[in-house]
């Protein structure tokens, strides 16, 4: 085998096998890049399903209320999803290990 070659493919296999002692130890050693990644699939989704799911119990719930009663829901509504997407983002910012 030439010499560029051995060289090349010495370069390609990692010096030692990755090991992860438990589950915790391999989501502590998350990316920020993949952790970026998986909190803008689970933000996403999680806008979706609530909005959702708050647009059908504000319909099914207070079609009947009277006006007040259905903007003090739906700017409660509107505004409970925030503490969950802020806790969701900090943790997607957290610096790497």
């Amino acid at each position: 085998m030439p010499e560029a070659a051995q060289i090349k493919r010495a370069h390609c296999l990692p010096s030692q096998p990755r090991t992860y002692s438990n589950t915790a130890s391999k989501f502590e050693q998350m990316t920020l890049r993949l952790r970026k990644l998986i909190g803008a699939i689970l933000l996403v989704a999680f806008i979706l399903i609530y909005s959702l799911i708050a647009m059908e119990i504000g319909a099914a719930r207070f079609a009947e209320a009277s006006t007040p009663v259905q903007a003090i829901y739906f700017l409660i509504a509107g505004l409970l999803w925030v503490p969950v997407a802020a806790l969701l983002i900090r943790w997607m910012q957290r610096p790497d290990r």
